[in-house]
């Protein structure tokens, strides 16, 4: 696992699979929107930083740290922070552990950056299924761009600054 900084030429990868999987709009706008918002979160670290899982020099799927993932928060959510967002692994390379592993990733440059919780959103399946198991607790289910999601969270082992 390693920052999308350390492969932008995986920028254009990650953005297709993003806006295939959870975009709106027409493909000719919102793919670029897309593009570019990737490109801004190929970061060094920090909030917003995006993260890809490679095996052997090809990129299979990708993940982010996002100070919020709602762009019109439901109630109750709009104060956590910061977000987990934008799962994904290509098709082929699913059930070999590279999800849990870029969602780990995510989850230690939150702690690394002292923040006490990490949240997500996702659907009720996936929740269970996958979340779930790694130790994310459910905290409310509203409903978000007309359905039902789950928004959990995962308590953090806080890095301790060194002194």
């Amino acid at each position: 696992i390693t920052r999308l900084a350390d492969r932008p030429d995986a920028v254009d990868i990650v953005a297709r699979w993003d806006f295939e999987e959870w975009g709106t709009g027409p493909e000719e706008v919102g793919l670029e929107v897309t593009r570019r918002r990737f490109a801004c979160w190929a970061t060094d670290g920090g909030i917003p930083c995006a993260y890809v899982a490679v095996v052997d020099d090809e990129v299979c799927g990708s993940a982010s740290l996002v100070d919020h993932d709602m762009s019109d928060p439901p109630e109750g959510t709009e104060d956590l922070r910061p977000w987990l967002s934008g799962v994904y692994v290509k098709p082929e390379r699913r059930k070999t552990g590279l999800g849990a592993a870029l969602v780990e990733a995510v989850e230690k440059a939150a702690s690394n950056l002292h923040h006490p919780r990490l949240y997500l959103y996702t659907g009720p399946v996936t929740a269970v299924k996958f979340y779930a198991p790694m130790g994310w607790e459910k905290i409310l289910s509203p409903r978000y761009e007309g359905k039902e999601v789950v928004v959990m969270q995962k308590v953090l082992a806080v890095e301790k600054a060194s002194t």
